[in-house]
C-alpha cells in the first residue's frame, strides 16, 4: 500500500473507531428527551481539533517546552469547550448543570485523545526513520554493486585485448551499453522485467565473447507475456550471473555455466544459475556480491524474496525467487 494512502487509512480508522462511533452509540442509547442529533458531532469536532492540533505540536521543529505548554492549553481549551457545550445543551431542556463526574470523564477523554495523537505521530516518525534508513542502506549496497560489476566487466575486456583486439573493440561497445543501464536506468527503484532480462542477455553475450569455446554457456528465458511489463528491482540477476562466470567460466575443459530465468503469470519470478567450480576456485572467497544480493532481497522484498545456495562436489547452484 502507498505510504500516503496508508497514513490516511490509519487516521480514518482512528477517527471512526475512537471518536465518531462511541459518540453515535452513546447518543442513540440516551433517553429520548435528552437526545440531540447535533451533539455527538459537536463533541467529535472538539476532540478532533485537540487531536490534530496535538499532532501538529509533535513536529520535530517544536521544542519540548512548547509541546508541553501547548498540550496543557489544548486539554484546558477542549475541556472548557465541552463544558460550555454541555451547559448549552442542558439549558435547552432545563436540566441541571453537568455533574462533576461527567466533567472528569471528559477531561480523561481529552487527555487520552492527546496521548493517542502523540502515539500516532511518534509511530509515523519511527516508520519514516526506518524507511529513510532502509533507503540509505539500499543506496550504499548499490554503490558497492556498480563498481563490483564494472571491475568484473573491465577484466573481461582486458582479457580480450590480448586474445582478439577486434573482438575487444566490440566488447567495449557492448560494455558501454551495459554500463549505461547499470548507471542510469538501474538507478530507479524498479525496472521492467523484460529490460532486466535483456541486460542479463547482453552481459552473457559479453562473457561468451571472452570465453569463446572454452566453456559451455547456456541461457534459457521463459517469460509469460503477461509478465513482460512487470516491475522488478534492478540488478537482481546479474550478481548470480557474474558469480557463475567468475567461478565456472574459468576456461578449464568441461567448465560450464547454465542460467535459467522464468516468470509465470502468477507473479513468480525465478533465476536459477548453476556452474562448475575449478579446483583453484574452491578456496576463494565469494566477495561482497552474494551477501549484497541477499541483503537487498530482504530490504526490498522481505518474505517475498529468497536466495537459496547449494554447493555439492564441484557444482555451485544459486536459486533466486521473487514474488512481484
Amino acid at each position: 500500500m502507498n505510504e500516503k494512502v496508508s497514513k490516511v487509512v490509519i487516521h480514518l480508522v482512528v477517527i471512526v473507531m475512537i471518536f465518531i462511533l462511541p459518540e453515535v452509540v452513546a447518543s442513540g442509547s440516551a433517553p429520548r428527551h435528552i437526545h440531540f442529533g447535533w451533539m455527538p458531532y459537536a463533541k467529535v469536532a472538539i476532540f478532533l481539533v485537540v487531536f490534530y492540533l496535538e499532532y501538529m505540536l509533535m513536529r520535530p521543529t517544536v521544542s519540548r517546552t512548547a509541546r508541553l505548554a501547548g498540550t496543557l492549553c489544548l486539554v484546558a481549551g477542549g475541556w472548557t469547550a465541552l463544558y460550555l457545550l454541555m451547559l448549552y445543551a442542558h439549558s435547552l431542556t432545563s436540566r441541571p448543570h453537568p455533574q462533576i463526574p461527567m466533567m472528569i470523564r471528559d477531561l480523561a477523554f481529552l487527555m487520552l485523545t492527546a496521548g493517542l495523537s502523540v502515539a500516532v505521530s511518534l509511530t509515523e516518525r519511527l516508520r519514516n526513520i526506518e524507511e529513510a534508513n532502509r533507503r540509505e542502506e539500499l543506496k550504499q549496497l548499490k554503490s558497492q554493486l556498480n563498481p563490483h560489476f564494472l571491475f568484473n566487466s573491465l577484466n573481461t575486456v582486458y582479457a580480450l585485448t590480448e586474445v582478439d583486439p577486434e573482438e575487444a573493440k566490440k566488447a567495449v561497445h557492448s560494455l558501454s551499453t551495459l554500463l549505461r543501464y547499470a548507471l542510469y536506468e538501474a538507478d530507479s527503484s524498479t525496472v521492467k522485467l523484460k529490460r532486466e532480462v535483456a541486460f542479463v542477455e547482453d552481459y552473457v553475450g559479453l562473457m561468451q565473447a571472452r570465453l569463446g569455446n572454452t566453456a559451455n554457456v547456456s541461457l534459457t528465458v521463459e517469460i509469460d507475456p503477461a509478465m513482460e511489463e512487470a516491475e522488478i528491482a534492478p540488478m537482481m540477476f546479474v550478481t548470480l550471473v557474474e558469480n557463475a562466470f567468475k567461478h565456472g567460466g574459468s576456461g578449464v575443459a568441461g567448465s560450464y555455466v547454465a542460467i535459467r530465468i522464468t516468470a509465470s503469470a502468477s507473479g513468480d519470478v525465478e533465476c536459477d544459475v548453476a556452474n562448475s567450480i575449478a579446483e583453484e576456485e574452491k578456496k576463494k572467497s565469494g566477495g561482497v556480491g552474494l551477501e549484497n544480493l541477499r541483503r537487498r532481497l530482504t530490504l526490498i522484498y522481505g518474505k517475498r524474496g529468497r536466495l537459496e545456495i547449494s554447493h555439492e562436489n564441484s557444482i555451485f547452484v544459486a536459486q533466486l525467487r521473487i514474488k512481484v
